[in-house]
């Protein structure tokens, strides 16, 4: 039989045994309840099994199947119901007591050998004991050692109880299935222990082979198992004999039995501990040769996988394109790769293989900053990684990436540096004609700022002359106007009035979309606002009978921390659209409720046309007016969401819509309560007066509040996290260029401060992309918050003295850092 063969063979005989263990004491039951002697008794001179033991074995047949199972609510009743039949049995026989329970399901009729009717043998209750008690354990520890070790050695005590028994039984000797004056246990009892002995031992087997602790460090419950096994036998077997013996009256059979029972003492004791031992060291050789297996096993797989690794490096820089270099610090020899030569135009035996030959290729212009970095690097700095221009053969420049790290010796002295180097011309070049298309719509962008500024003014004057004198005729006193000119004069309004609204919607926006909105913070009660602006829309709500119910109730707490007049402003728009998208004699509610991350929640839901899922992504797109037909919402200009989003997100809240096509829609904001202190609003109070310190500022705040209000998934966070790194990288290189070139006395202890500050954002950030958990999220927004406002209010402030008169050499110098 082969190891897989008996693996499996002990994995189903714990269910085989408790079947048995189920079916014996089910075979026996029927046996009383109809009368059928030959299924309760073996044969008619032997010992019936009692009812109780027919009905503890259904039990403990049921705890050892539901065991193997993991039904631990199984096992659990049903080995307490066996222990309990088992212990008040036993307890009978200890105190001389009858509670009564022997017959208390069943008359029985058959006594043959019994002394208490209806009881079972005590060797009966203490196995029914013993087996449950270890089933019972088992059930009820989690470690699998510990749950081994239960079964096996409870199951090898049962065992050596069956196996007792039956050997009397099959050797004419009464002292091994009965104890004097008591009740015998009977045949197929001795059978059925056995059988849920060696279940209980095979549940135990297959819970190590399960467990690691049994891979690697075999279990020692075996050879203690084997050992509790055999001296169990063996001492119930010389307590069996010598019982017999005790009854003999012939003094010349006596004493023979006499010797002989002591030699099954002597001979089965040193049998069981030769077995015990034999069975350890069977087990320490077992884990030896899983041990040299293993380590072979190790060995073979680190030869595989560095004949593995070095076939990947060959092909990862084959792949990669890159040219290798390795130098050695002491001797100055230089190893250059073929792909090096390569990228150079030249052939590897062209070139000299010492330092002096890469430097020598090297723009005159680069060189120096190309070695400081190197000696940076050599004096503890960080790696070389920098951007270069190299000569080729022909003897035009291109563009490398060279990269490099030190090796150093036991004294920390640098031995060899070795990096690579990239061709990234191609790419520097497409870099250059994205920065000049980047100046090229900066300068587009200005043009057009200029342009809405100018056209401000070119609109806004005639328009409101226009208004204004047809207000004028509208007012007239005289009422010298007909009918039809009345009319004129009020269509003149309303289309002067709807292009005002437009050129002011479209100035608006752009001022949001640059990011110079003007933002004034103060404790808003939203329920007064709401009111508000409801009792402005109700004429135009009456006019197509639309009816708008306000559930919105005054809380104090829940005051929220905006800007008024943009908080209006968006309130109006939502309740706009409310009315444009409804329909005839519609409906729209209005509802509020504080989140648990402290935002209040503003819902605007219509009974409207709904919104076409395919069209969802362009909700807040400029200029989308969806859904429209010829009697719906012919007015808007399509701005008014966008604008509004791009509002709310400076404010700290969010936007967003369920529609249902055919049903209507509901919009809704969040905006942060005036108790939620974790949201860091943009206003005019945080700004420092240099333009690319505040641009760098907005931008790091509007970051952080996407990452403090947890609005995203985990993967847009991470992205998230990503910008903020990158971000705050960048503005430390521009903020030290600043400090340099206004001559900060403050630079250097500035620079320690921000690597500080990177290295534990660093560490936050790692935190958060292992535990991805609420609270390390907001441990690290909090000291993102905290520190920029720090640094707003300590640090970059006290630049503004510094930078006077400096201006131009500041966007120069920023210029030229964009550009590497």
């Amino acid at each position: 039989m082969t190891v897989s063969r008996f693996q499996r063979f002990i994995h189903i005989l714990p269910i085989i045994s408790g079947a048995i263990s189920f079916l014996l004491g089910l075979t026996v039951i029927i046996g009383w309840f109809s009368h059928q002697s030959f299924l309760i008794q073996i044969l008619p001179q032997f010992v019936a099994m009692q009812f109780n033991t027919a009905l503890g074995f259904i039990m403990a047949g049921t705890a050892l199947i539901s065991l193997h199972l993991n039904k631990p609510n199984i096992t659990i009743p049903a080995s307490i119901l066996a222990i309990l039949i088992g212990t008040l049995t036993g307890s009978q026989y200890v105190f001389g007591l009858n509670y009564h329970i022997d017959q208390l399901f069943m008359d029985h009729y058959i006594t043959t050998e019994a002394y208490h009717p209806g009881r079972m043998a005590p060797n009966t209750a203490i196995s029914f004991t013993l087996s449950s008690i270890g089933m019972l354990a088992a059930a009820m520890v989690k470690d699998p050692q510990r749950q081994s070790w239960m079964l096996g050695i409870f199951g090898s005590i049962v065992i050596g109880l069956g196996l007792v028994a039956a050997f009397g039984y099959a050797f004419n000797l009464p002292a091994a299935y009965g104890w004097p004056a008591l009740s015998n246990m009977a045949m197929h009892t001795s059978f059925g222990f056995s059988s849920l002995g060696i279940g209980m031992i095979a549940l135990a087997k297959k819970i190590t082979w399960a467990d690691e602790f049994y891979i690697s460090n075999l279990s020692a419950l075996w050879p203690v198992s084997g050992m509790v096994f055999t001296l169990f036998f063996v001492f119930l077997l010389f307590n069996a004999l010598q019982t017999s013996n005790s009854n003999l009256n012939n003094h010349d059979i006596a004493q023979p039995a006499e010797i002989a029972s002591m030699v099954v003492l002597i001979f089965g004791s040193i049998m069981g501990a030769l077995f015990g031992i034999t069975l350890w060291l069977n087990r320490a050789l077992t884990i030896r040769a899983l041990e040299a297996e293993a380590l072979t096993k190790k060995l073979t797989l680190e030869e595989v996988a560095l004949s593995e690794s070095e076939d990947r490096f060959q092909r990862a820089i084959a792949g990669t394109n890159d040219g290798i270099w390795d130098w050695n610090v002491k001797t100055g020899y230089d190893y250059f790769s073929p792909r090096w030569a390569e990228i150079l135009g030249y052939d590897l035996d062209e070139l000299e293989p010492v330092v002096q030959t890469f430097t020598d290729f090297v723009h005159p212009d680069d060189q120096e900053r190309v070695w400081e970095q190197v000696q940076s690097h050599l004096n503890g700095g960080a790696p070389l990684n920098t951007e270069v221009r190299m000569r080729r053969k022909t003897g035009d420049y291109i563009w490398i990436l060279t990269r490099g790290s030190v090796s150093r010796d036991d004294n920390g002295e640098p031995t060899f540096m070795a990096g690579s180097i990239t061709d990234i011309t191609h790419r520097r070049n497409n870099e250059e004609k994205l920065q000049k298309a980047k100046e090229e719509a900066e300068h587009a962008s200005l043009a057009k700022s200029e342009f809405l500024a100018s056209m401000s003014h070119e609109l806004r004057t005639p328009l409101n002359a226009v208004l204004g004198f047809g207000q004028m005729l509208q007012i007239n006193q005289n009422k010298s106007l007909t009918s039809k000119q009345s009319e004129y004069v009020a269509n003149i309004l309303n289309g002067g009035n709807h292009l005002l609204e437009l050129i002011n919607e479209i100035l608006d926006l752009s001022q949001v979309e640059a990011e110079q909105a003007a933002i004034s913070l103060d404790d808003v009660c939203a329920k007064e606002v709401i009111k508000e602006c409801v009792d402005q829309m109700a004429p135009i709500c009456s006019l197509r009978s639309i009816k708008i119910i306000n559930n919105i109730t005054h809380d104090p707490k829940s005051h929220i921390r905006t800007d008024l007049m943009r908080f209006k402003q968006i309130v109006i728009n939502l309740l706009s659209n409310a009315v444009k998208y409804n329909v005839e004699g519609g409906t729209i509610t209005i509802n509020s409720r504080k989140t648990a991350n402290g935002f209040l929640h503003i819902s605007v839901a219509d009974t409207g046309i709904g919104i076409n899922p395919k069209d969802y992504s362009n909700v807040f797109n400029m200029f989308q007016r969806l859904g429209i037909n010829s009697g719906i919402a012919q007015e808007g200009t399509g701005i008014g969401l966008a604008l509004c989003k791009l509002l709310i997100q400076q404010m700290g809240g969010r936007i967003s819509f369920e529609s249902v096509r055919g049903s209507g829609s509901t919009f809704w904001i969040e905006l942060p309560l005036a108790s939620n202190k974790g949201i860091l609003i943009w206003d005019d109070s945080l700004r420092v007066g240099i333009e690319p310190i505040d641009k760098d500022h907005q931008a790091m705040v509007l970051l952080n509040n996407s990452i403090f209000n947890g609005f995203h998934d985990d993967e847009t966070i991470d992205l998230t996290l990503l910008k903020i790194v990158k971000n705050t990288k960048k503005h430390f290189k521009r903020i030290e260029i600043i400090m340099e070139l206004c001559g900060y006395p403050e630079l250097k202890s500035n620079r320690t401060s921000n690597k500080k500050l990177t290295t534990k954002m660093d560490k936050l950030i790692k935190a958060w992309q292992i535990n991805n958990d609420t609270a390390t999220r907001q441990k690290l927004s909090h000291f993102l918050r905290d520190w920029w406002i720090d640094r707003i209010m300590k640090v970059d402030q006290g630049l503004v003295h510094y930078v006077r008169g400096k201006q131009a050499d500041i966007h120069r110098a920023l210029r030229d850092l964009d550009k590497v």
